[in-house]
């Protein structure tokens, strides 16, 4: 099946032809070999604002590498809609916790407030803490 045959009007800015064209996208991209960013963008469907499209990604270096590679998107984008004007990347916020290295006295605090009992042991053996 060719792309072009399933686009509605090639001019028109729609969710349709933009899915159409994003996966059209990403299979030049692996006929180019060029498969970080196909990885990187076959999850990734802008949404379309007006005249412009908005990708969210999950992290500043995806920005970055998006950023590098800026001109070939935007170049496929424009050919294939008249009406495109720019892309907005945005970065959201990741929702994993970051780790956070505790020392011996941080950790047995932390496990002391969970369990009080603690304290007492420590007080009845006689132990200090160390910092």
């Amino acid at each position: 099946m060719i792309v072009e045959d399933v686009l509605e009007d090639a001019d028109t800015l729609s969710e349709k032809n933009l899915v159409v064209v994003w996966s059209k996208l990403m299979e030049w991209f692996m006929g180019n070999e060029q498969n970080n960013l196909h990885e990187l963008l076959i999850d990734k469907i802008p949404t379309i604002t007006e005249k412009k499209f908005i990708l969210t990604l999950d992290s500043e270096v995806e920005k970055e590498i998006i950023v590098n590679n800026i001109g070939q998107i935007k170049g496929f984008l424009k050919r294939h809609f008249t009406d495109f004007e720019d892309l907005e990347l945005k970065v959201t916020k990741s929702t994993k916790s970051k780790k956070i290295i505790l020392n011996q006295k941080d950790k047995f605090i932390k496990l002391a407030k969970k369990n009080p009992w603690l304290n007492e042991l420590r007080k009845e053996l006689g132990l200090e803490l160390e910092m």
